[in-house]
């Protein structure tokens, strides 16, 4: 294993046109473009990107992007981990249109510090191991989140019910989705040397007091699925940890997602 050590920490805070271009320097302009984060006029936009940022460029490469909310408060952030350095990457506020970048040398120990700190967002280490994971129609998902406000419990219940198929799993859910001590998302994206395609997965989570939920689901257009599987922190820091630092093959999310 390689010593832990960390380099001079370089800082940056670029507009959302200066971070596409950056993206798609690093080859993952299709990540921000999925997370409607690109801007038609990025082209346009002043290149005073520093070296470090701008040279970022490999053939293996790893990352996580989350947006998740927290009580009253919404944040958004990233790390990008290729074989020169891992960048982190947040927004800089709810309604702020740029981001801070702190680049620093890639070592486990800085993955395992981003995984931890992320999991800050799951509200509980219990893992209810007696519900089985369920699968549902991401699509009719997506039609039940968008009426979340409206829909009363019993109503929520009910569709989740008739769309998976297992009765106490929705109950579960319904409850945890119309109450959430936090939720967001994360796009999981990576790239092997020798393969040009990007590889991509999308995990929602939904956290209680009493209860964590991580949903899976499907990123191609003509697919339609998405599992919800009862969860701990442990697992979602677990899930984090070795999708990060499993460098020698994209097909990673198989084994941890």
């Amino acid at each position: 294993m390689q010593e832990d050590f960390v380099t001079e920490r370089k800082e940056v805070t670029l507009s959302a046109e200066e971070l596409y271009r950056a993206a798609c320097r690093w080859g993952i302009g299709e990540v921000l473009n999925r997370l409607d984060l690109s801007s038609n006029g990025w082209e346009q936009a002043p290149d005073r990107l520093p070296a470090w940022v701008s040279d970022l460029t490999a053939s293996s490469f790893r990352g996580c992007w989350m947006r998740y909310h927290l009580e009253e408060q919404a944040g958004e952030e990233f790390i990008h981990c290729c074989e020169e350095q891992v960048i982190f990457g947040e927004r800089m506020g709810e309604a702020s249109s740029s981001f801070k970048l702190c680049g620093e040398q890639v070592w486990e120990s800085l993955c395992h510090a981003w995984a931890k700190k992320t999991c800050q967002s799951i509200r509980t280490e219990e893992d209810q191991a007696d519900l089985p994971a369920m699968l549902l129609s991401r699509n009719e998902y997506d039609t039940l989140i968008s009426r979340l406000k409206e829909m009363e419990l019993d109503e929520l219940m009910n569709r989740l019910a008739i769309n998976s198929g297992d009765h106490e799993g929705s109950i579960a859910l319904a409850r945890s989705l119309k109450r959430p001590g936090s939720h967001g998302e994360i796009l999981f994206y990576g790239r092997h040397s020798g393969c040009e395609k990007l590889e991509l997965h999308q995990v929602r989570f939904v956290s209680t007091d009493h209860m964590n939920w991580i949903l899976r689901e499907s990123t191609g257009d003509r697919e339609d699925w998405l599992i919800a599987s009862p969860s701990s922190r442990h697992k979602f820091q677990e899930m984090l940890e070795l999708w990060l630092m499993h460098s020698s093959s994209v097909e990673a999310p198989n084994e941890c997602l």
